[in-house]
């Protein structure tokens, strides 16, 4: 992440937007063998890196999460699932991982209504 100082004229934000979109395909094709740093510093040789921080990507989801947005079903939806017999996979939207609520589940929501 880049961060521009205070008082930094607009100007400068739209000449490194266009630095970057010069350099695109540079930056994502992996054959080049090169890492962020090295990306940053062949754009912009002028550059001072005052500092860096380690990111990790981290979603806390769980099935306890996800399991109030069943409430967002229609009740003959939940109703139809239990007849049948069938579960409800819902995924969450930040990382992608899937939680099945089978009819136990949905049976104990349906209580509540």
């Amino acid at each position: 992440m880049a961060q521009l100082l205070p008082g930094v004229p607009h100007q400068l934000l739209e000449d490194v937007k266009r630095i970057v979109r010069q350099y695109e395909e540079y930056i994502m094709n992996p054959v080049n063998g090169h890492n962020l740093l090295n990306c940053a510093e062949t754009m912009f040789p002028d550059m001072k890196v005052m500092g860096s921080t380690k990111i990790q990507y981290h979603c806390d989801c769980s099935k306890e999460v996800l399991y109030p947005m069943l409430y967002s079903l229609d009740q003959d939806d939940l109703l139809a699932a239990v007849a049948k017999r069938e579960s409800i996979e819902l995924v969450c939207h930040i990382c992608g991982r899937k939680y099945k609520f089978d009819v136990d589940d949905i049976s104990n929501l349906l209580k509540t209504f």
